[in-house]
């Protein structure tokens, strides 16, 4: 806020922020919750304090949305068994990891390992589990033998500390749960920041995520105002700016063109056929 003055005076317009949600990370492209603002960053109110003072300079506001993968340590997977409150949704993994544990220990069938599970967590005031569609976790291990021994998963390119919401036929949005809370339901997360003064979202690893799923992203965002949606594409996009999903990209592929003339090498003629 303190800068906002300095900004307009340069001619910024538009300040695109990395994702600011609470992650245990210093990118923070792995979400530990996303309706929670990271206190590195500030509080909520300091948020919307900001949102309205750029609007009142006439600059907008554009977020990072990283829907394609969250934390292991996120309030959704909760590898470690953190987040665990009474009230609140049971973490992926600790769901299906203990389901798992009483199938091979004890030899029960999923369906009756899954009853006792929950059975348990509703005795002590958990009973909510619809994070357990969110995540595909098998029973099998990986990294047997050693400290990071767990139950397999997809971890966003093989990176197990950001588990990747699982697709449906193809889609995440068939995970209807996760579409309701994230994507386009009435108070998805994907409307939340908006209503807090953004102004659009930039889409981290946008071709990691299913067009349906974009598609109703786009009607549930553009509902909410007039604003903006951005994809990360590094190659050719244009199935993506046909008017259902984004309104344009970054465009990587300039990127590269200027770097290689500005570095002097060679330039590529795939490199100026956009």
């Amino acid at each position: 806020m303190e800068k906002l003055d300095y900004l307009q005076a340069l001619g910024v317009n538009v300040l695109y922020f990395n994702p600011i949600s609470k992650s245990i990370s210093n990118h923070r492209y792995d979400a530990t919750d996303y309706r929670e603002l990271d206190p590195i960053l500030g509080s909520m109110d300091d948020f919307v304090e900001l949102a309205n003072k750029a609007k009142e300079r006439g600059m907008k506001i554009i977020l990072d949305g990283v829907f394609n993968h969250v934390s292991d340590d996120s309030i959704y997977f909760d590898r470690y068994g953190k987040h665990m409150t009474k009230g609140k949704p049971l973490g992926a993994y600790q769901y299906w990891s203990r389901v798992y544990d009483l199938m091979n220990e004890k030899g029960l069938t999923q369906q009756e390992a899954e009853k006792q599970v929950q059975d348990y967590f509703k005795s002590i005031g958990i009973t909510d589990f619809h994070y357990k569609d969110w995540f595909k976790i098998e029973n099998r291990k990986v990294d047997v033998g050693t400290k990071n021994e767990h139950y397999a998963y997809e971890g966003w390119w093989g990176f197990d500390s950001m588990p990747v919401i699982q697709a449906l036929n193809g889609s995440e949005y068939k995970v209807e749960s996760w579409a309701e809370e994230v994507i386009d339901g009435e108070d998805a997360n994907a409307r939340f920041w908006l209503r807090q003064g953004s102004n659009g979202w930039r889409l981290d690893v946008a071709n990691e995520v299913s067009d349906e799923t974009w598609q109703h992203f786009r009607k549930a965002v553009k509902e909410e105002g007039d604003n903006v949606i951005i994809g990360e594409i590094w190659d050719d996009a244009s199935r993506y700016l046909l008017g259902d999903m984004y309104d344009s990209v970054m465009n990587y592929r300039f990127r590269a063109a200027a770097l290689d003339y500005l570095m002097n090498k060679k330039m590529l003629k795939t490199q100026w056929k956009f």
